[in-house]
């Protein structure tokens, strides 16, 4: 479906017949990995404790 979506409506494809939805896609993509590292310490799951034999 997002390959379909992507894809120019028009051949040749000029500024005008350009689907811009691929460059929109690459944004997000781009802004959600950054976000992604830049976040993954504070919202990652905690280490297990270990069993220490009592």
């Amino acid at each position: 479906m997002t390959i379909l979506f992507c894809l120019p409506q028009a051949s040749p494809v000029t500024v005008d017949s350009m689907n811009y939805a691929s460059a929109a896609l690459a944004v997000v993509l781009i802004l959600a990995t950054v976000w992604w590292y830049a976040a993954r310490d504070k919202y990652g799951t905690p280490p297990a404790e270990e069993d220490t034999p009592g």
